[in-house]
């Protein structure tokens, strides 16, 4: 088990550790292909569906064509949602397996549980070719060097209280932009209906948007849900932090519920969080320096 800063830097760049994150990142990024394939086989093309047969509404062609499609986005969507949980899970695995070798403690996790982990580590050559790519990958736990005072148990509950902090806090990003992107088109509508009256296209225009709008209403109420979730952990490894009675158990119990956060999360694309990754770790690097 780590006991210094230092320990815990020079395990988690080692190259062996470096390749396991280039592989978890790789998957993560096929995992959000995958999440917008199914955006677009649920959502884009039923609602144009919707509004093209206001156009063909007479063709018989595309009547039969447009009761085919469904059944053909079904399939496609059954496969691809089977798929991306596929790739979550292994992803997940990865990043235990990371942890696990970080804070040197057995998580129960083994390479041999992740099927098909050559052609993995060979897609994460990508990253790794990329100097700057992979540089990236480096201090992926920038503890401060004053938490050399900690003991091993904190340094590790400190390590994953970047884990929750950092997930949480974006999540909670993701919904506010998504919340505000929803209501553009709503405030348009009510302009429009304000200014001519026209009722008829506004509840057209709502009847085509309301695939758009369950999705995101689904969408930020799972993300709601993660963000209780991970408060609760957050919580709980605050009150341990505070505490001098601290097991090996008590860190185990608190990484399988990252673990379990990870196969199932919604996950949130690569815009929000390159866009907000230096404000995040900069309020995250303040707020545990009060502590």
């Amino acid at each position: 088990m780590i006991s210094t800063v230092d320990e815990l830097n020079n395990n988690q760049n080692r190259e062996e550790n470096i390749e396991l994150l280039a592989a978890q990142r790789v998957l993560y990024n096929e995992a959000r292909i995958y999440e917008l394939l199914i955006f677009i086989l649920t959502i884009v093309i039923p609602t144009l569906i919707l509004f093209i047969k206001i156009f063909f509404e007479n063709n018989n062609l595309f009547k039969e064509v447009s009761n085919i499609i469904p059944i053909i986005t079904m399939l496609i969507y059954i496969f691809i949602y089977d798929k991306n949980k596929d790739i979550k899970n292994k992803a997940a695995y990865i990043q235990q397996l990371f942890d696990s070798k970080v804070y040197d403690i057995n998580f129960g996790i083994k390479m041999e549980y992740i099927e098909n982990s050559y052609t993995i580590f060979e897609k994460s050559k990508k990253i790794l070719n990329s100097k700057k790519e992979k540089n990236k990958l480096h201090n992926w736990y920038n503890i401060d060097i004053r938490c050399n005072k900690l003991s091993s148990f904190k340094l590790i509950l400190s390590c994953q209280i970047i884990n929750i902090f950092w997930s949480k806090e974006l999540k909670q990003k993701y919904i506010n932009i998504i919340s505000f992107i929803i209501l553009i088109p709503i405030l348009i509508l009510l302009i429009i209906n304000i200014k001519l009256y026209k009722i008829n296209f506004i509840v057209s225009a709502i009847s085509y948007m309301t695939p758009l709008i369950s999705f995101f209403y689904i969408n930020i109420k799972n993300v709601k849900n993660e963000i209780k979730e991970l408060q609760n952990v957050l919580s709980n490894i605050e009150i341990k932090l505070n505490s001098d009675n601290i097991t090996e158990k008590d860190i185990i119990k608190i990484q399988n519920s990252i673990f379990e956060y990870r196969k199932n999360s919604v996950l949130i694309f690569n815009i929000f969080y390159n866009f907000y990754k230096n404000n995040i770790e900069q309020f995250f690097t303040i707020h545990f320096s009060r502590k």
